[in-house]
This record gives structure tokens, sequence and C-alpha cells, in this order.
């Protein structure tokens, strides 16, 4: 399409012609970081597209079929730790989609974006049969800063019987208490 049709399309379904400009440019800045081959954009720079990014990023992830940018937009949303659109949809793709990559990739992003908020939400993953899906989880708690958190992510190493995961987390980072061992 062009960027009139685009345009035309926009203010025929109600938006305004300002917000599907500025749209088309937020896009355009994710695609070029998308094709980039080392990619250097941050949390940071992901909020700094504006309030109007999760959007364009979740119908980015929508209409995309290559699995690399897919991944790295799930990771994107993420950082939009003030989105409830972002959260919401991250809940929905981890919980149904059947791709274990894009599950492990949502369950990281939830926990990194709302924190011990979440924290029942993605103790739901530390049961799942796939232990790549119970280490994702897990890292999401690695993530988290809280007692409960800790608590919790503690328990389950305690428990994991895959100790392929446990050895993992500790290469990740020392947990809090485990500073001498």
């Amino acid at each position: 399409f062009s960027s009139l049709t685009i345009l035309g399309l926009a203010f025929a379904l109600g938006a305004s012609p300002a917000r599907a400009n500025n749209d088309d440019k937020i896009k355009m800045s994710i695609e070029d970081v998308l094709t980039q081959r080392h990619p250097r954009d941050t949390p940071t720079w992901w909020r700094g597209l504006g309030e109007s990014a999760p959007r364009v990023v979740i119908q980015m992830y929508k209409d995309s079929t290559k699995i690399y940018h897919r991944v790295r937009l799930l990771e994107a949303l993420g950082h939009f730790d003030q989105s409830r659109e972002a959260l919401q949809f991250l809940r929905e793709e981890a919980r149904e989609t059947q791709d274990d990559v894009l599950r492990n990739t949502a369950v990281v992003a939830v926990g990194r974006a709302a924190g011990e908020k979440e924290i029942d939400f993605v103790e739901e993953f530390l049961g799942h049969k796939d232990p790549h899906t119970r280490y994702a989880a897990a890292r999401a708690f690695q993530m988290m800063k809280g007692t409960r958190a800790r608590d919790i992510l503690n328990k389950y190493r305690s428990m994991e019987k895959a100790s392929w995961i446990v050895a993992k987390l500790d290469d990740v980072c020392v947990l809090p208490g485990r500073e001498g061992q």
C-alpha cells in the first residue's frame, strides 16, 4: 500500500491522519531495529517510541511470520511496564501460543514488565510440562525484586527435577542469600 492509501484507510476508519502518520513512523523505526545485525535498542529506546508504540508492536507481531521478529517484538512489549494493553497481550500469548519459543519469551516479558504484580501468573508456568518453559518462568522470577519472588524461586529450585535448569539458574545470577555458596 502507498502511504496515501494507508492514511486514507486510517481516516475512513476513524483514526486521525496524524495518528496514522505517527504510527507509520513508529513502525518504520521498529522495522529498522529488527533488521539490524547487531541491534542496539534499549528499554528506554522502546519506551521513547511513545504511548501508542505497544499497539503498533502488537499489530506488527500479528502481521509477522518471521520468528526472530516475533520474539524481538514480544521482548519489546516487556519494556512497556505502564501499558495494560502490552501486558494483557503478553499474558494471552503466553497462555495461547503453541510455539514454545514464543511462549517462553512472553512469560519472561510478563515478569519483566510487571514484576511481582504478575507473580501468580508467572508461577503457573513453573509447573509447565515443557522444561524450557519452566526455565523461562524461573528466569522471570530472577528478574523480580522482592521476598515473595525469591521465596517462590528458592522453593521451585529445590523441587525441580531437571538438574540442568537449576545449574543454568545458578549461572545466570547469584540469588540473594546464596552469595557464598
